[in-house]
């Protein structure tokens, strides 16, 4: 009898197998799909089904034994296979075809599509989650999933709130004040090092190495303008704040001083920055494009404030000039403003010459390329365009002979359940755009298996720029597209698909008007009994929206108004200290979205004392729930360590909790944003997983604080960051290019593999370590994890 082995969708296996982890049961007792490929299980045999983990870690989460099908699915006696870590097998899973599988970041798309095990494949499997059983039941039963266990889980949140002392309201106090609740003083970040300042009240600065004093509200936030000098007294610059945030022009000045640069900050976001030169000394930035002549850089931003628009050199008299120096021509019409002219390049234009204009976008500090790119010649005449990923490889090229983006759209129109795994791996806004265009004229088939293109749960080969539309808008784009042009060729259940395909995403986007005109015509539609073979459309499409679907209840509940009354119940839950804990965070993010006409949230932080939590949805929004109502949210959650560190000069805290080799919880503090860093130790695997790692933004340091409190707990007891007599140093591990591991031991800066540099006293090499990781964060790279030298390999 065959088996067969399938994969569960990251989002099937977090909704339904919520909170469960090797060595617990799921009881599923279904897989719902209509694969051809899951055909020759109608003889019997087995349904193995796995999924794929952060990391491309595999785990085989339950075993279906003689399933049959039925409704859409294949069903069985439920699930007793314990969740088992088989990642050790993958290099042996070999099908019946004769293919295998590699661990890499195409994992999860190689097991898209159920295929039959060899017979040794499915050997190796069963021994091994018979040696998992065996092992559990040897030593405890094999733990099940119960509503108790993720009670528990979603009410194990801090006690209380850290008590925060209010900063000092002048710089002058705030010089001999430590940071609170830090297990380092600022001093080794701020430090004067026995200099004496020339300023009266300043404090010392030695990441910039200046002085700098100014104004601070009660909340610990700089306000107004702050200046900061040299140890020789000169001034260096001079800075704009509103809210702890640079706000207006921020000024810095070369030693004889001249302006060295001039950046527009608004809010926090740096929008352009202007750089002059100099012909005398300094320690500021040096012009080093444009040639002798220029004597003004221009770099122009985006409005996200995370790439440059593009640069503009000037000379003296204010003529444009390129980055050699040489005077840039009149802009053909066909050129936009923000094209670059080269004097000599890569561009390959039909005279044989290399001058001409381009046009696109780079990411600041990393200086890498990055989405929509144009190339012309010097008559303004286009010659091609590139479409760059978010590391800045090259995926996808047009020229006037080749263009690459319509092959592919050709090859999809063509074939499109062969080659919809392909365009999802290069789906792009710019791909997006043109298959739009497409569509108005194809017909309600294709349209179809678009869409459930973006609905699948399809990991992107490659990131590309910041997505600007999520995919459930795009899915809305296009269904009104399809709408508008009144299709005369859609059957039933193209019709059908569709309009049920739209309400769904208009409901998880809690847009009430299309949710409820698209799902009136979708009910008004007799569900088609027989399907389109060949096709992955409809694969969950019934279990969300037939007629026990939770999709279907949830958008009835919503439109009828039970779901509002239900939410007024759980408000006055909320309202209360005591029920407020009871209340599930499921339950507290499914209120949350709602009330704000959000994507679905995510629980991030909740403090049962206040009644309060804090929730980002999957648009990167974030909420605050205070109360029995939501309030406005001065606290922002995200990745992009940009945004956080732009205006940083070093770290201002650190709190590091580490219990033996059992994980780690590292809070690392830049003014209002702190890196929330966190791991938990996993025995199956021998070895702690990052399960959080994000930046938020805090209204003042001293929010953050607080936040940095509840985050840590109460009974919570912070370790020195840097080391213990215990662990020895602590090693932070770097992704990214450059330096990958970085510590200090005594007075020295270290790697796991050799000494960089001695300084005359500890505080010299936490200095030196600061300025090396505020660069590796700026400019790509990240904290993957942290390993002390007595846990080393």
């Amino acid at each position: 009898m065959p088996d067969v082995l399938a994969i569960v969708s990251k989002v099937v296996f977090e909704k339904e197998a919520k909170g469960l982890e090797v060595g617990d049961v799921w009881p599923t007792a279904a897989y719902a799909s209509t694969h051809a490929a899951l055909a020759p299980l109608a003889s019997g045999g087995r349904l193995f089904l796995v999924t794929v983990r952060p990391g491309s870690v595999l785990w085989l989460v339950g075993v279906l034994e003689q399933p049959r099908a039925s409704k859409g699915a294949w069903r069985a006696d439920a699930n007793t296979t314990p969740i088992t870590d088989v990642t050790k097998l993958i290099s042996t899973i070999k099908f019946a075809n004769g293919k295998g599988l590699v661990r890499d970041e195409k994992l999860g798309m190689s097991l898209q599509t159920p295929r039959e095990l060899a017979p040794e494949a499915a050997s190796r499997l069963s021994g091994e989650r018979g040696a998992k059983a065996a092992s559990a039941a040897s030593a405890t039963p094999a733990k099940a999933a119960t509503p108790a266990k993720a009670a528990k889980a979603a009410t194990a949140t801090p006690a209380n709130v850290a008590k925060v002392e209010k900063p000092a309201k002048a710089a002058t106090k705030a010089a001999t004040k430590t940071a609170v609740g830090s297990t380092t003083t600022v001093k080794p970040i701020h430090d004067a090092g026995g200099r004496r300042s020339p300023i009266q009240g300043a404090i010392w600065n030695g990441a910039d190495e200046s002085w700098e004093a100014g104004d601070t509200d009660e909340l610990g936030c700089r306000q107004g303008l702050w200046r900061s000098w040299r140890q020789d007294g000169t001034l260096r610059g001079e800075s704009p704040y509103l809210d702890h945030d640079l706000h207006g022009i921020n000024r810095r000045f070369h030693p004889d001083g001249t302006i060295a640069s001039e950046g527009r900050w608004e809010h926090g976001i740096l929008r352009d920055t202007t750089f002059f030169r100099t012909d005398k000394p300094t320690d500021e930035h040096a012009l080093r494009q444009g040639g002798d002549v220029t004597v003004r850089t221009e770099f122009v931003g985006d409005p996200t404030g995370r790439m440059n628009a593009t640069i503009r050199f000037y000379d003296q008299e204010g003529r444009q000039r390129d980055a050699h120096g040489v005077l840039v021509p009149e802009r053909p019409a066909s050129v936009p403003e923000t094209a670059r002219w080269f004097s000599t390049g890569s561009i390959a234009a039909p005279d044989g010459s290399t001058a001409g204009w381009v046009d696109g976008p780079v990411i600041r500090e990393r200086n890498v390329k990055c989405g929509v790119w144009r190339w012309w010649s010097n008559a303004g005449e286009l010659l091609y365009t590139e479409v760059m990923t978010g590391a800045g490889l090259l995926q996808q090229r047009i020229t006037r002979e080749s263009d690459g983006v319509e092959v592919e759209l050709d090859q999809f129109v063509a074939e499109p359940h062969k080659r919809r795994f392909y365009l999802a791996m290069h789906w792009t806004p710019f791909l997006h755009e043109r298959l739009r265009a497409r569509l108005a004229t194809a017909p309600s088939s294709l349209v179809r298996d678009v869409i459930s293109i973006l609905h699948a749960d399809l990991e992107q080969h490659e990131a590309v720029w910041s997505r600007k539309v999520s995919r459930p808008r795009e899915i809305v784009q296009l269904v009104e597209d399809w709408e508008a042009r009144a299709p005369r060729d859609a059957s039933d259940v193209d019709a059908w698909f569709i309009v049920g395909a739209g309400a769904r995403s208009a409901y998880e986007l809690r847009d009430r008007e299309r949710t409820e005109r698209w799902w009136r015509r979708f009910v008004s539609i007799a569900p088609p009994k027989k399907r389109p073979e060949d096709t992955y459309a409809f694969n969950g499409f019934d279990d969300d929206l037939g007629k026990s679907g939770e999709v279907r209840k949830g958008i009835e509940a919503w439109l009828s108004g039970k779901a509002d009354k239900a939410g007024d119940l759980l408000a006055k839950k909320l309202a209360d200290p005591k029920t407020f804990r009871a209340v599930p965070d499921d339950e507290l993010a499914d209120l949350v979205s709602a009330r704000a006409g959000a994507r679905p949230c995510k629980v991030m932080l909740r403090d049962a004392h206040n009644c309060e939590a804090w929730l980002v949805d999957e648009d990167g929004q974030s909420h605050h729930w205070k109360g029995d109502e939501l309030a406005r949210c001065t606290v922002s959650f995200g990745l992009e360590a940009l945004d956080h560190l732009m205006q940083a000069d070093a770290c201002d805290e650190r709190q590091l909790f580490w219990p033996g080799k059992h994980g780690w919880l590292a809070l690392q503090r830049y003014g209002r944003s702190v890196l929330w860093h966190q791991a938990t130790y996993y025995p199956s695997r021998g070895q702690a997983e990052v399960e959080r790692l994000t930046f938020f933004k805090a209204a003042t340091p001293a929010q953050a604080q607080r936040l940095m409190g509840l985050i840590a707990g109460p009974k919570s007891t912070p370790i020195d960051p840097w080391s213990t007599s215990k662990l020895g140093p602590i090693f932070r591990i770097y992704g990214g290019d450059g330096i990958k591991s970085l510590a200090v031991k005594d007075q020295a800066l270290i790697t796991r593999r050799e000494t960089l540099e001695e300084f005359p006293s500890r505080n010299a090499a936490l200095l030196a370590f600061e300025k090396i990781e505020l660069e590796r964060l700026r400019t790509g790279g990240m904290i993957t994890r942290f390993l002390a030298q007595a846990n080393r390999d």
